[in-house]
């Protein structure tokens, strides 16, 4: 009927499909990829080409029906006198095993697997999913010879099958569908997005449609094209058409973006080498007493824009040893401000909530079957922010299998969690925090005052250091250490307190301005007043931790 259009750069995939289904034995496909990626859209493209003959002769009568396992599960109502998911399931294969023992025209079953996310929602889907896997694997197997199945399964349920239940592996074929390529992803937009444009009555520009896939390449990593193109295409027509307007523009893409990123629009409409050549100077507006770790952390950052970076790894992984209150997590703040347009695009977790070794499933999530598995991990608001400053606080504290969970996101960017989800850490920057050898520099301070008063104050520095490194060397592996950019942070000096005294002091003037009642009231701060407030704000072994509350 002309319902399914060209299918692009699926070719090989198609034909994979094809020789597994001509198999004598086990003609059963397990179609799976990233969801978003087109899996439908290849069976469909089969489908086309079993109407247009371009199958083998065996195939030219075949009738492709397709069905999902989330109709089934919603349809099948769930009460406990009528049939269950997985009854309704039995049914249909084994009908189609008798339909296809007689029949001229074989029927090869399209079957949907549950969606990854409304898997994670409903703990009953989840658990009516599993048992119709299982069952279908059964079923198919016994079988074998009068059915042929397509499976069309998300990556993330493939690697939780392979461990909870081998024998889906064991009968069917793995087909993998992999990312298209840009040429293929822009024929398959340039292609739906005019019949989008005139389902809503709004006209594309031209060059929009190349803008679009920039934007979702860039700022949706953790979402696949063409899926997401069409996704945004759609919204953004959409909005053109309920605001009564007949063309889209570039700012209908970027505020749709923004939106599916939770990114702000200013960050999506802006360029990233803008902002990281003004790293620098934006973080020592911010930063004080720390001009040193600023630089570094600017310059390990610039290497993105001298194409210098590796693209497969995050944009920075910074491992702050040093004291207290001295800007470690104002600097996290600060990177996601500068960098992502948002201060609260920090993800943060408290290490020493990963003390035992059981608690690291609340880093990475539970193995599947596990008893109370969730699904859900501290890492897991990666996925919603992809653009965020990962803050590991006190990494000291946690077991030290955590730092090899870590690992394979500190060499790939890539977290695999024991549930098969893949996260993308590729666009954050990992500030990792600690107190290591901080009673130990506390002492040896102590030491040196006493012993050696004809040292300089870079020497005293350099003794301090050396102890807070042997402190790090004991605790943190060398593989570890060696993915790290690790910046020692200094203590801080009372002149550099005063300067972030003065700054809290403007932050809260600027904040009362904002309030009617304030409006008029001007803060202004005597010597003897600000000796007071260091005298409350200011713990040389604290830095100026307490400072936010004396203000």
């Amino acid at each position: 009927k002309g319902r399914i259009g060209p299918i692009f750069g699926r070719t090989a995939d198609m034909q994979s499909m094809i020789e597994v289904l001509l198999q004598k034995n086990a003609p059963h496909v397990l179609l799976h990829g990233e969801e978003g990626v087109g899996m439908t859209s290849a069976v469909n493209g089969l489908a086309k080409r079993i109407v247009d003959g371009s199958v083998p002769q065996k195939m030219k009568d075949a009738t492709v029906i397709s069905i999902s396992m989330a109709t089934i599960i919603h349809d099948s109502g769930g009460g406990p006198m009528g049939p269950q998911p997985h009854d309704i399931l039995r049914m249909i294969l084994e009908g189609t095993a008798k339909h296809n023992q007689t029949a001229r025209n074989r029927v090869i079953l399209h079957v949907e697997d549950m969606g990854a996310d409304a898997e994670q929602a409903n703990p009953i889907v989840k658990q009516f999913a599993t048992i119709m896997r299982s069952l279908m694997a059964h079923t198919v197997k016994h079988n074998s010879a009068d059915l042929s199945i397509i499976f069309e399964m998300p990556e993330q349920h493939l690697e939780v099958t392979r461990k909870s239940d081998p024998l889906v592996l064991k009968t069917f074929t793995p087909v993998e569908l992999k990312p298209l390529p840009k040429e293929d992803v822009m024929d398959f937009i340039n292609h739906h997005g005019p019949k989008l444009a005139s389902h809503h009555g709004v006209a594309l520009p031209d060059d929009i449609l190349e803008f679009l896939y920039k934007k979702t390449d860039k700022f949706m990593p953790n979402q696949q094209h063409p899926g997401k193109d069409l996704a945004v295409l759609d919204n953004a027509l959409a909005s053109a058409e309920a605001n009564g307007r007949k063309q889209i523009t570039e700012d209908d893409i970027v505020t749709i973006v923004a939106k599916h990123a939770m990114l702000p629009k200013s960050f999506v409409s802006s360029e990233m080498p803008d902002r990281i050549d003004s790293l620098e100077q934006g973080l020592l507006q911010r930063i004080f007493g720390q001009d040193h770790a600023v630089k570094r952390v600017a310059d390990t950052i610039g290497l993105v824009n001298e194409g210098l970076h590796d693209p497969k790894k995050p944009l920075g992984v910074f491992l702050l040893p040093g004291p207290t209150g001295v800007g470690k997590t104002e600097l996290a703040r600060s990177l996601a401000a500068i960098l992502f347009g948002d201060e609260e695009a920090v993800i943060r977790a408290d290490m020493g909530q990963f003390h035992d070794k059981h608690t690291i499933s609340r880093l990475v999530g539970s193995p599947p079957g596990y008893v109370g598995f969730e699904g859900k991990c501290i890492l897991d608001d990666i996925e919603k922010r992809p653009f965020s400053v990962v803050l590991l606080d006190e990494i000291e504290k946690s077991h030290p299998d955590v730092d090899n969970a870590l690992l394979p996101i500190l060499d790939d960017g890539i977290l695999t969690k024991m549930d098969g989800k893949k996260l993308n850490f590729r666009n954050a920057v990992f500030i990792l925090t600690s107190n290591l050898g901080a009673r130990a520099v506390e002492h040896a301070a102590d030491r040196v005052k006493v012993g050696f008063g004809d040292q300089s104050e870079q020497e005293k520095d350099a003794d301090l250091q050396d102890v807070r490194d042997d402190a790090i060397k004991e605790r943190l592996k060398p593989e570890f250490r060696g993915r790290t950019t690790m910046i020692h942070m200094n203590y801080l000096t009372p002149e550099v307190v005063e300067k972030i005294a003065h700054k809290k002091i403007r932050e809260v003037s600027e904040r009362l301005r904002d309030n009617k009642r304030y409006k008029d009231i001007k803060i202004e701060i005597s010597p003897d007043a600000l000796k007071q407030l260091m005298s409350v704000g200011y713990d040389k072994r604290k830095g100026a931790r307490h400072m936010d509350q004396a203000v």
